[in-house]
């Protein structure tokens, strides 16, 4: 009787797995109850998206095979990876990623199963390695004259950087001065969110980030240029760096938290205070606005607000064209 029960329950599972090494089909909703697809952190309705289109990717990824059970143990998602969303009208999602290794591609579910021959993401994603040299803009004339008047780059100096270069565009001085405090002060209250908030880079990070900065830097491909033109103002490209520590600092650690969003977006996580999100920028936007900008409220900024305060008035006393 053991052997019977035992022969059944082999049976069984073949019929499940498919003699192919098949796992049972993806379980998708009907496509009349699609209404987008997300690719990364594009969502498109599917009437842009294109109804056929939707029915042949759902195919696709419903006859996906199953990874081979000798590769499941090489075969692993490298961190570099596009997501699929198929978001359907009552709000729920299935979701999917695909990764390359060794020039194929793979799928996995959130439950973590893989898939091989998904080669087919490429007809809906663009995937393009492209080995960019990295390329320095040559700074103005003013930037660098400013910069030697400054033996620490304070907040003055920035505020002073940012109404400058908003005149350059064509903004009024009463313009660009509000401009400056306002994305100044945006800046800061994101920076101080996310010290509060645990998201601050650890020294031995930040000190291998300014690292990268300096060695892309001298990697571009005018970096003999560039240098050549910042030694005639009696610096050089990496002390001018060194000297933008701490602004790298703020925004390095404002970059890591935009990061964190938007793989959170990218992962299906689209709803900020119950409110779903068209696009990434719209749920970095109402995150800023709506969570970070409401904690900040419980935030002594007061230090950093007299030191914007300083820096107007110093703007005014020194550098000002108002008579």
């Amino acid at each position: 009787m053991k052997k019977i029960i035992l022969c059944f329950s082999m049976f069984l599972c073949l019929i499940l797995l498919g003699f192919t090494g098949k796992e049972v089909t993806i379980q998708l909703k009907d496509i009349e109850e699609v209404s987008e697809i997300q690719l990364n952190t594009a969502k498109i309705s599917i009437q842009h998206f294109g109804k056929e289109r939707a029915i042949k990717l759902m195919d696709e990824i419903r006859e996906a095979p199953l990874l081979d059970e000798g590769d499941r143990e090489t075969i692993q998602n490298n961190g570099y990876y596009h997501t699929v969303s198929i978001i359907y009208n009552d709000g729920s999602k299935d979701m999917f990623l695909f990764f390359k290794v060794d020039d194929k591609w793979y799928m996995e579910t959130t439950g973590g199963t893989i898939y091989k021959d998904a080669e087919f993401i490429t007809s809906y994603i663009d995937w393009q390695e492209i080995n960019m040299e990295p390329y320095l803009g040559v700074p103005s004339e003013w930037e660098l004259k400013l910069n030697k008047q400054f033996s620490i780059l304070d907040l003055r100096y920035f505020f002073i950087e940012e109404v400058k270069q908003k005149m350059e565009y064509g903004s009024s001085e009463e313009d660009a001065v509000l401009y400056a405090k306002e994305r100044i002060n945006r800046s800061m209250t994101i920076y101080q969110y996310a010290l509060e908030e645990g998201y601050e880079l650890p020294e031995t990070e930040y000190d291998k980030l300014m690292e990268k900065h300096i060695e892309e830097a001298e990697s571009a491909v005018n970096y003999e240029e560039i240098e050549e033109y910042y030694e005639e103002f009696d610096t050089t490209l990496k002390d001018y760096i060194l000297k933008l520590k701490e602004y790298y600092r703020v925004m390095d650690t404002i970059d890591k938290l935009y990061k964190i969003k938007y793989e959170e977006f990218k992962n299906g996580k689209d709803k900020i205070n119950g409110k779903v999100c068209d696009d990434v920028e719209e749920y970095w936007y109402r995150f800023v606005s709506e969570v970070i900008y409401e904690k900040a409220k419980k935030y002594d900024m007061s230090n950093f607000l007299n030191e914007l305060k300083d820096a107007e008035e110093y703007y005014y006393r020194h550098y000002s064209q108002i008579n």
